[in-house]
């Protein structure tokens, strides 16, 4: 508390209150706001959530545009954040690994599964275009029919 002879303190920073209303209680606006956000956190998460809900398209298209302008700033960002914060994030992926080994490798099988399959596909589908298509000529393209 700061002042001559005012003994009153801000509820939120403790600071003085020299110049301010006697029935004033907190020294600024940002006090005001800061003490107003903690009173009322709840009401104001709900409040978010259902604008988020609400303008979900709005502001999925605000992101994109801000991620557009700003790739370049952005990207430099997350190469600093990885670069300072290598340690911490290898960390982390150890931990989330051990914590989830048997989900990861089961998602691994389904992957290489799915992977070979659509290989084999792919082969078979060349494999056979090659016996029904026209046999190709030396240069590699289709032979011409000559028929009139």
């Amino acid at each position: 508390m700061t002042g001559q002879g005012d003994k009153r303190a801000c509820k939120w920073c403790g600071g003085g209150m020299e110049g301010k209303k006697r029935n004033a209680v907190f020294c600024c606006v940002k006090c005001i706001k800061k003490s107003y956000r903690r009173d009322n956190a709840e009401r104001l998460s709900e409040y978010q959530r259902e604008y988020r809900r609400a303008n979900a398209a709005r502001k999925a298209e605000y992101q994109r545009e801000y991620h557009q302008a700003n790739r370049e700033r952005i990207i430099e960002r997350q190469r600093e954040y990885y670069r300072d914060n290598a340690e911490r994030i290898a960390e982390y992926q150890r931990e989330y690994y051990r914590a989830n080994a048997e989900r990861l490798s089961e998602y691994q099988r389904e992957y290489l599964n799915n992977q070979s399959a659509a290989a084999s596909a792919l082969y078979l589908a060349h494999t056979v275009s090659q016996f029904t298509a026209d046999p190709p000529n030396r240069n590699g393209t289709p032979a011409q029919d000559k028929t009139p």
